[in-house]
């Protein structure tokens, strides 16, 4: 194994994640074990700048790679479709960059996998492959400067037994997330708004979350701020952090007796736009202890035991 492999334990200590010092070199071959425990994750900027290897193999074990993992190497290859992979992983596509040409995103038919925050631009459809089973955080971002990544159409290959397409949106099917929505419309038997799905989508202005959603990710809906309602259902118990950052637009929030979890800045610059940002809490007489001490860093208005609609 060579030595310049840094490993670095995750998920409660059962797994590691994977990065490296800038002089490796050569063909490098990620292990799948590291001390008898998987390794799941190549860090975020792991190799970045390690501009010797030749190339790299990513065991099957690897289940994400963070954001710029292999930014300034020169190994990774890009394809006819403009799509750049680094083993049978996607770490960029930039066939998007021109607004006005709308192309078709395809992948290789043996993708496994999209790194975090990989795609941007323009597309007219995005095809899921058969074989991909991992898909990054911010995979389908949408543009700060207000454009979503402008696709009109997502589809999934015949055979892919992990995700589908239902309408504008892609679900992942084991645990009913809603992976990524183009209108923001969110099918009913939804059980959980995956992480960063609506992240900086500014056509947004109203969302209902259907009855049977239990978990609201982390960033959810981070800097919709053209959101000004929505509605969170009873069945709802988590709520992870920023999931509401710099929803500016919002003037207020109900929340259920339910949510028993709600990560650090949930609420943080929420509801700018008018200044005062009134958070209504029913059933609990004070802040549970499940909710995180920075869930409201603003200090904005919070109703406890609130009895309205």
């Amino acid at each position: 194994m060579d030595e310049k492999l840094k490993f670095v334990l995750i998920e409660q200590e059962t797994a590691y994640e994977v990065s490296a010092s800038s002089d490796i070199s050569g063909n490098v071959n990620i292990p799948a074990l590291y001390k008898d425990k998987p390794v799941k994750r190549i860090a975020k900027d792991g190799f970045r700048g390690c501009k010797n290897i030749t190339k790299i193999k990513i065991p099957d074990s690897v289940e994400s790679i963070g954001e710029g993992a292999f930014r300034f190497c020169d190994f990774y290859k890009e394809t006819d479709m403009g799509i750049f992979y680094a083993d049978k992983w996607v770490i960029k596509a930039k066939t998007g960059d021109r607004p006005k040409i709308k192309e078709n995103l395809i992948f290789r038919e043996d993708t496994i996998g999209i790194a975090d925050c990989s795609i941007r631009g323009s597309y007219a459809c995005v095809t899921i492959p058969a074989s991909l089973k991992f898909i990054g955080k911010d995979v389908f971002y949408h543009y700060p400067k207000g454009n979503l990544n402008d696709f009109e159409k997502i589809t999934v290959e015949e055979g892919n037994a992990i995700y589908k397409a239902d309408g504008n949106s892609l679900i992942r099917i084991y645990d009913k997330t809603l992976i990524f929505s183009i209108d923001g419309m969110i099918p009913d038997y939804i059980k959980k708004i995956g992480e960063a799905a609506f992240n900086l989508n500014i056509d947004i202005k109203s969302v209902i979350i259907p009855d049977g959603v239990t978990h609201i990710e982390d960033e959810a809906f981070k800097a919709c701020r053209n959101l000004k309602k929505i509605t969170i259902p009873s069945s709802v118990s988590y709520i992870g952090k920023e999931a509401f950052f710099n929803c500016r637009s919002l003037s207020e929030i109900t929340i259920p007796d339910t949510v028993k979890i709600i990560g650090k800045w949930a609420f943080y610059r929420t509801g700018e736009k008018y200044e005062i940002f009134n958070i209504y809490v029913k059933g609990f007489i004070e802040k549970p202890k499940g909710w995180d001490n920075d869930w409201n860093p603003d200090n904005q208005p919070v109703h406890y035991n609130w009895q309205g609609k």
